[in-house]
């Protein structure tokens, strides 16, 4: 095939041909599949007998009760997740971003209550879609003491020892946090009985 000059104007309509489509893009182009060699879309498995079909599987209630031991254990496993994001973003936020102390504590407690609503919520209590809007306002009254309390314990131990946030923090958070796991388990996340 001879090699056309691009430059003169309307140089690919020469080399369409009676069908309509240049040359080159006959090559490139293949017939259709026929619709019997397109694969069917996979479907989902029936569940197995005696199992109710169900699309989200958070909304099925446990029929095995959680115990208070699993549940302890749970909200341990969370503290370390709740701990290194309060570090991390404490740490980060006074040492390289170049905030105070306490006002990189403050961000940190704000974005890492919204981060322990929904790990509480889901993970440790496992508490059911039902409830939200109770357990939002009541996580949201609780958290607020809660978070006012670690914040003035904070600023006490900034002002009068000036310790690192690496002792301050989780010496302020151990506190709250044994308080906090009685009133979230038996306010804020609790079903009615």
């Amino acid at each position: 095939m001879e090699r056309e000059h691009v430059s003169k104007p309307g140089w690919w309509l020469q080399n369409v041909s009676k069908s309509g489509t240049h040359p080159v893009v006959q090559r490139v182009l293949k017939p259709p599949l026929e619709p019997e060699a397109v694969p069917p879309v996979p479907t989902m498995p029936a569940p197995p007998a005696g199992l109710p079909a169900v699309d989200d599987p958070s909304s099925v209630a446990s029929e095995r009760p959680v115990t208070a031991r699993q549940t302890s254990l749970r909200y341990l496993s969370w503290l370390g997740v709740s701990l290194a994001c309060h570090l991390g973003i404490t740490w980060s936020l006074h040492n390289l971003v170049g905030l105070p102390a306490q006002v990189a504590f403050l961000v940190s407690l704000v974005t890492v209550s919204v981060i322990n609503f929904l790990g509480l919520r889901r993970y440790v209590f496992r508490a059911s879609g039902s409830l939200l809007r109770r357990q939002i306002i009541r996580y949201i009254l609780m958290n607020v003491v809660h978070r006012v309390g670690e914040y003035l314990g904070f600023s006490v131990l900034e002002t009068l020892f000036q310790p690192s946030v690496l002792i301050a923090v989780p010496l302020v958070l151990g506190v709250s946090t044994l308080i906090r796991f009685f009133v979230y388990h038996y306010l804020v996340f609790s079903e009615p009985r």
